[in-house]
């Protein structure tokens, strides 16, 4: 991931996808919560590239900043 941050480290915030993955290791949740949260319309809906589903950045960085408490 360290490559992968480098490689986007100048990208446009709003351009930046965030894997599954990526977004469930940010926020320390299992898949499985993050599914629960999103079909519960709790969480950002993901976009589609293809077969692959991602999360856009800064929706998750929006939701992060709106659920601190």
């Amino acid at each position: 991931m360290e490559s992968h941050a480098r490689l986007l480290a100048g990208a446009s915030p709003e351009l930046l996808l965030l894997t599954t993955q990526e977004v469930t290791e940010l926020l320390k949740i299992s898949q499985v919560t993050l599914y629960r949260l999103a079909k519960a319309g709790n969480f950002p809906r993901p976009v589609r590239v293809a077969r692959a589903v991602r999360y856009r950045a800064c929706d998750v960085h929006d939701w992060i900043k709106r659920n601190q408490h």
